[in-house]
């Protein structure tokens, strides 16, 4: 389980808000019809009043609402064709696979994001996962919107035409062309999702990684998830007995420079330094090395590459080793003091 921080809990609980939204976003009417000013109309063509139609409702691809306007358009080919002309109608077989389609991929699009959602909060150290959890819930709801939009202007086009066809068979002066029949609140979850991203955004720029509570290891311990050095090389053939100031900047580049901290340090205890050359070859190796492992994880840190809470994990890991090292070193130098060659 991953440190958990108070950027992490908002901007987890925004992601899995944005996923749940993308979920019930299919829960919004994508089509309706209403049909109360053109009652007579529905009555002649035997059309039920009202009707809506949601993306549960058309995951199976089955409409009523296409059914019912394939009947409408129907009726209306057949008054046209009373007068000696044969007439083609609508159908929406193809509207329907597009809406089924459209709803299946928002409906695994949103199971996938409220999987990633959980499973970023718990186990993953980068918001790589939780912006696209943000990404995969705006796509859908654009989506959402593209479905209920082709599925109003389609219906309601063919029903102004229906409706005029009627009007004119009639010889009625009545004017249903101009009324609004079909309806769609597609636009909504799209609206919400913005503004969920909107804040998830906001959130992920302002608030910082400050730990409020760390992962425990079975000891009771802290982890330290610190990142490994590759190993360092060892010199071969050399010694410490040297007061050069050159020999020192050298060694630190090729070996590890706490390594060769520890070595100073038996070097001195084993009598082959001074005092003075101790801290005069220690400081030349700092001054050299200008802590090269520190200063990356802190370039690292302003970056944004590391959160606060993982560069003090680096950082205690790292002094850790440096005791770890100097305590293996005095130990093995007291062991076996160094001679020379």
């Amino acid at each position: 389980m991953k440190s958990i921080s108070v950027k992490r809990i908002v901007v987890g609980s925004i992601a899995l808000v944005v996923a749940i939204c993308t979920l019930l976003s299919l829960c919004f009417t994508v089509i309706s019809m209403d049909l109360q000013q053109g009652a007579s109309i529905a009555g002649q063509l035997g059309a039920a009043l009202n009707d809506s139609e949601n993306g549960f409702d058309l995951l199976d691809g089955k409409s009523e609402l296409l059914a019912l306007m394939e009947l409408i358009n129907l009726g209306a080919a057949q008054m046209q064709a009373q007068g000696g002309v044969t007439v083609a109608y609508s159908t929406y077989e193809w509207l329907g696979v597009l809406t089924q389609v459209f709803n299946i991929v928002i409906l695994l699009a949103a199971i996938l994001a409220i999987a990633g959602a959980i499973l970023w909060f718990f186990f993953c150290r980068s918001y790589k996962l939780a912006n696209s959890v943000a990404i995969v819930g705006l796509i859908a709801g654009v989506l959402y919107l593209a479905e209920g939009l082709v599925a109003y202007f389609v219906l309601q086009s063919d029903i102004e035409a229906a409706i005029s066809i009627v009007q004119n068979q009639q010889g009625s002066t009545n004017v249903l062309a101009d009324t609004k029949i079909f309806g769609t609140a597609a636009f909504v979850p799209l609206i919400l999702i913005v503004l969920l991203d909107i804040g998830f955004l906001v959130v992920s720029i302002v608030l910082n990684d400050r730990p409020i509570l760390q992962g425990y290891a079975e000891g009771g311990t802290a982890q330290a998830t610190a990142v490994e050095q590759k190993p360092a090389k060892r010199i071969s053939g050399s010694e410490w007995k040297a007061g050069a100031s050159g020999y020192a900047m050298q060694a630190a580049v090729k070996e590890d420079i706490f390594a060769l901290l520890g070595k100073l340090k038996g070097a001195l205890d084993a009598g082959i330094l001074t005092q003075d050359e101790f801290e005069e070859q220690k400081m030349l190796m700092l001054f050299d090395t200008k802590f090269d492992y520190l200063r990356n994880i802190w370039s690292l840190r302003r970056q944004g590459v590391l959160s606060e809470e993982e560069y003090a994990l680096q950082k205690a890991a790292l002094f850790r080793r440096i005791t770890e090292q100097a305590k293996t070193m005095e130990a093995a130098l007291q062991e076996a003091p160094m001679t020379e060659e």
